[in-house]
């Protein structure tokens, strides 16, 4: 046998003010925001086909393949995440 369960009815009138004060984004952002514009300098990455680990720095350190080390690895979600402006995205 099934227990029926009452509940009371729906008030009948309606709130006055929306439950929050802060009214929502219009949509939503297509990129994502960066919450600062440093490159950590803790954090590394692994150069694809080597097995050697490198920060920021390296990204611009030879002025002569800075241009090919943006193109190859700052589309990766890890090096943008951690070198910003290194990559050039702000």
């Amino acid at each position: 046998m099934l227990a029926r369960t009452i509940t009371s009815a729906p008030s009948s009138t309606p709130t006055l003010a929306p439950s929050s004060t802060q009214a929502p984004s219009s949509s939503p952002s297509q990129t994502p925001s960066i919450k600062s514009c440093v490159d950590d300098e803790l954090a590394t990455f692994t150069l694809i086909n080597l097995e050697k680990s490198v920060g920021c720095v390296w990204i611009l350190q030879n002025k002569k393949r800075a241009d090919v080390r943006k193109e190859r690895y700052c589309g990766l979600d890890r090096v943008n995440s951690i070198c910003p402006p290194s990559c050039g995205l702000c």
